[in-house]
């Protein structure tokens, strides 16, 4: 299950967007980005159980329950922390799967 929130502005971060993704076995990644676009995060957090991941996006980004929108999980390959099916390939490039076909993309 993915997820992800707009948190409201803060004096101690320059965070614009947050993504909580739950791994069917290797808990839960709470990945913050400088941009509300669809690119890489600028870092991540890693949680034993979703309650945590959400715990700490609430008590540090303000974050609340009607303000998450729900996201369907990575295709197979693909970016856990994009939306889109997008890929790294081995040269650091990126691929977009769109219309059937990858196709490179830059961020």
């Amino acid at each position: 299950m993915r997820k992800y929130a707009f948190p409201k502005p803060g004096i101690n971060h320059t965070i614009q967007k947050i993504m909580i993704y739950e791994t069917k076995n290797n808990g839960v990644f709470l990945y913050l980005y400088l941009s509300q676009k669809d690119i890489p995060s600028h870092n991540d957090l890693w949680f034993e159980y979703m309650q945590d991941a959400e715990k700490f996006s609430k008590a540090y980004f303000h974050t609340n329950e009607g303000g998450w929108v729900m996201i369907d999980d990575p295709h197979e390959g693909c970016q856990d922390d994009l939306i889109r099916p997008i890929r790294r390939c081995k040269d650091n490039s990126y691929k977009l799967h769109e219309d059937g076909v990858w196709k490179d993309i830059e961020f």
